[in-house]
């Protein structure tokens, strides 16, 4: 399913095309700056709901809001788009032949 990548909303009328929103963006630089200085996802999500910064769906941070699963590779910290990379059709469904789900 996905979403919204904080920071970025689509251009409308321009399939695939992103615009940075600054001010989600600038939570997106400090998140990276403080997890690089050695901050973990549990400490900047506490700071977030201190200084009252949402997250894109929800009301409140927790350190899966800023690293879903580090295994995997999803979540803000592992999101290509922050790195300047627009991955597409990365995830594909297929169904079971025998069962049809």
């Amino acid at each position: 399913a996905g979403g919204r990548a904080y920071g970025y909303r689509p251009i409308l009328g321009r399939p695939g095309e992103l615009e940075v929103v600054e001010r989600e963006a600038e939570v997106v630089r400090r998140i990276f700056d403080a997890y690089s200085a050695g901050r973990t996802p549990r400490d900047l999500a506490g700071d977030l709901n201190r200084d009252g910064i949402a997250p894109s769906r929800g009301t409140r941070c927790n350190g899966s809001t800023i690293n879903v699963n580090a295994q995997r590779g999803v979540g803000l910290l592992f999101n290509e788009l922050y790195v300047g990379r627009i991955i597409w059709n990365k995830v594909r469904m297929v169904k079971n032949p025998d069962t049809g789900k």
